[in-house]
């Protein structure tokens, strides 16, 4: 996912597409990866706060959440997220 930053996009905006209202991709954390990949810290925080608000216990979307802050300068933020 790392490297495909605009195919992650599609997929996971098609994923919330074509599911049912209701039900979660639960993709959020790649979204918000590729995003921040991109450079789009604003969308890439919407993203993985969503992803955090559907799944607080993947460990894996705080990280992310943490980097994604971090980069954007909000150090004290970033650390709680890691944490």
């Amino acid at each position: 996912m790392h490297q495909y930053k605009d195919e992650a996009i599609i997929v996971c905006n098609t994923a919330k597409q074509n599911l049912p209202k209701g039900q979660n991709h639960n993709c959020h954390r790649h979204w918000a990866f590729a995003l921040y990949k991109k450079g789009d810290l604003s969308k890439a925080i919407k993203k993985i706060k969503k992803g955090v608000q559907l799944n607080p216990k993947d460990a894996d979307n705080w990280i992310v959440w943490g980097l994604i802050l971090r980069t954007a300068g909000n150090y004290a933020a970033a650390k709680h997220k890691f944490e």
